[in-house]
């Protein structure tokens, strides 16, 4: 019987991960999705009324034909490159959010502001 890391052990040694079977590898994403949400909800959450009005509001997260918008870019060019921007959220596996006060804080650095 394979002896299965948990999500700890992975981050203090990811090369463990190589060796993972399939079944493996899609509980831990999915235990990483779950906690995902409950970190960024406490993220928002945890932010006072003061840093959520600098930050432009209460944030919300944007589906991809509403992020593209915002930003000017494709909705192709979101979905290659998710897993690069800083603002993007995966709620769940496969669902794609992207923040929007995530995504004014990049233009806001993009334009040097």
């Amino acid at each position: 019987m394979i002896s299965i890391p948990t999500l700890n052990d992975l981050a203090a040694h990811p090369e463990q991960a190589t060796n993972l079977p399939p079944h493996a590898a899609a509980m831990l994403l999915a235990q990483m999705a779950s906690l995902q949400t409950v970190l960024l909800s406490r993220l928002f959450v945890g932010m006072s009324p003061d840093t959520r009005r600098e930050e432009g509001g209460e944030d919300r997260l944007l589906l991809v034909d509403e992020a593209a918008s915002m930003l000017g870019m494709t909705r192709d060019y979101l979905y290659r490159h998710a897993d690069e921007l800083p603002f993007t959220v995966r709620p769940a596996p496969k669902q794609l959010r992207f923040s929007k006060l995530g995504i004014q804080k990049y233009i806001r650095n993009r334009q040097g502001k």
